[in-house]
């Protein structure tokens, strides 16, 4: 609605207040609409919806964000479930193909983690406990580390065999953004375990794009140039393609180019 913006506050209640778009700030006192909402903070979703006319509808539950993690086979079979139903994102299976790796939102502490699951077992764990967002996880080739984004420190890197964070980054366990902020979402580990494909999402309202870390150094290098969004950097088994998805033109389309030094585009 003109002159409003909708928003969760920080007690799960749905509240609005005076926005001035041209100035981009907020103004008047804050209402409370409803003092129940459904929220997914792992895609800062809002159950709730206004029309131009003012007409406004809640959901006070997040049920409908809840999902489970399926096995399918080739022909599109359903052959059994992972875990229990919960708000998970970002599934990323393991080398060996026992173990999986996913976020996962809890609706009452608005915070996001990430779990894994032993898939013979049937079991799961908590694998991180930040105070932030810590979510999209990428298994690195030889299953004993896991690279993933947080919103404290950027890209983080974790031991899964029960040991402190790995110092891999220029003697830091941790990788600062060097290229003006923005989330960090890891896509994808090469092959030979050197590097890490990640999608930036940009600040101030930028197009996200895609970044290369080389294990050891502590900053990340933008890959290729574009004029719209990049997403979704997937490395190939033999270590020396890249596709990926952008919609610099006519929509979202997949590119492939060569890796690690992006040269040359081809849509497929």
């Amino acid at each position: 609605q003109d002159g409003y913006v909708f928003f969760v506050d920080g007690k799960g209640r749905l509240a609005m207040q005076g926005f001035d778009p041209d100035t981009g700030r907020v103004n008047g006192d804050l209402r409370v609409i409803a003092d129940a909402v459904g929220f997914q903070p792992a895609s800062y979703f809002g159950a709730f919806a206004v029309s131009a006319g003012g007409t406004l509808v809640v959901n006070p539950t997040s049920a409908v964000a809840q999902s489970v993690l399926t096995w399918y086979d080739r022909a599109g079979k359903e052959l059994g479930s992972v875990g229990s139903p919960g708000s998970i994102y970002n599934p990323s299976l393991s080398p060996d193909g026992q173990r999986l790796a996913a976020d996962i939102a809890d609706p009452k502490t608005a915070n996001t983690d990430v779990w894994t699951f032993d898939v013979r077992a049937g079991t799961s764990g908590r694998f991180t406990f930040g105070p932030r967002e810590e979510a999209t996880p990428v298994w690195a080739p030889d299953g004993n580390r896991l690279a993933y984004g947080s919103s404290d420190s950027g890209m983080e890197f974790k031991s899964t065999t029960g040991l402190e964070k790995e110092r891999v980054a220029a003697g830091r366990p941790v990788v600062r953004l060097a290229l003006g902020g923005g989330l960090v979402s890891p896509n994808s580990w090469a092959p030979n375990g050197e590097y890490v494909v990640t999608k930036i999402d940009g600040a101030r309202q930028e197009p996200s794009y895609l970044a290369l870390l080389k294990i050891g150094e502590p900053t990340l290098s933008r890959m290729l140039p574009s004029k719209g969004n990049q997403a979704n950097g997937q490395i190939s088994p033999d270590g020396k393609w890249l596709a990926y998805a952008t919609d610099d033109s006519d929509g979202w389309n997949i590119f492939v180019t060569t890796f690690p030094s992006a040269v040359g585009k081809w849509q497929v």
